[in-house]
């Protein structure tokens, strides 16, 4: 389960440039830059704009947080939420040998992390996943940390390797794909980056899917539910704020129907 955002459909808050490149000019007076400076521009933004872009983000994203679709930052969820950088502001030499290192200096970010930091198209909203209060297991960013990832939330093609189950869980569309066994995990003790099969989750995701299998089946004869199937992907697809939680988890299901498959592939490729 991850969600699907159109980062081509979306533009920074002219706010967040401007303050932006206030930044670049108090840096260069500093007499430090990219790849030099162990702050990022992102490190160095006020709190009151980086709000404003997380406000932005979650508005954005229906106030679900892109890894587990899970409710966030309103009023009626319990969890907060914060921006994550899927590049991340601080990565590791190791997990990123392609980017800008300075010569023995691992603790400066490079410069590809620097002006990653601050591109829109590289932030996300994701939830604050303070489980591990309630001794739930920790799933996301929080677990991720500044580990790469193969699936990327931006790229619809990517997000074709996944696959939902009815049981509320989510696999690769190909069984023996690692790469997404590494993103996802597999349950149980086997995390991965983001942990998406933890039981809390798979029930959560479960409940949600036998609900709208329910609603479906109490349309009727097979015509009855083909437009009731209609509707709730219209429903779904439609731009709203607040979306439905599992978003990508239901539209799969119901993109799984005949009827439906051809007809909002373009919608929703599967």
């Amino acid at each position: 389960m991850m969600l699907f955002v159109d980062k081509h459909a979306v533009h920074a808050p002219a706010v967040f440039g401007t303050a932006v490149e206030a930044q670049r000019r108090t840096r260069g007076l500093q007499g430090v830059g990219p790849g030099t400076d162990s702050r990022t521009l992102w490190d160095r933004l006020d709190g009151e704009t980086r709000r404003m872009v997380l406000d932005k983000l979650l508005r954005e994203q229906g106030h679900l947080c892109v890894y587990c679709e899970r409710t966030i930052g309103t009023g009626r969820s319990r969890l907060g939420a914060h921006v994550e950088h899927f590049l991340p502001r601080h990565p590791s030499r190791d997990e990123y040998p392609g980017l800008t290192w300075a010569d023995g200096r691992d603790d400066l970010p490079p410069a590809e992390a620097d002006a990653a930091s601050v591109d829109y198209a590289n932030l996300f909203a994701v939830c604050s996943n303070e489980t591990g209060r309630d001794g739930l297991p920790l799933t996301c960013d929080k677990l991720r940390g500044s580990h790469r990832m193969a699936l990327d939330p931006r790229d619809r093609k990517a997000l074709r390797r996944l696959s939902y189950k009815r049981s509320g869980r989510v696999e690769p569309a190909d069984p023996d794909d690692e790469t997404v066994w590494d993103d996802i995990g597999r349950g149980e003790g086997d995390t991965g980056l983001l942990n998406l099969n933890a039981r809390h989750l798979c029930n959560a995701r479960r409940a949600a899917i036998a609900r709208l299998m329910k609603l479906l089946m109490s349309a009727g004869d097979g015509r009855a539910v083909d437009t009731a199937c209609e509707r709730e992907i219209r429903n779904l697809l439609a731009e709203r704020d607040p979306k439905e939680p599992f978003i990508e988890a239901k539209l799969y299901i119901l993109t799984r129907r005949e009827s439906m498959r051809a007809k909002y592939s373009d919608a929703y490729p599967a």
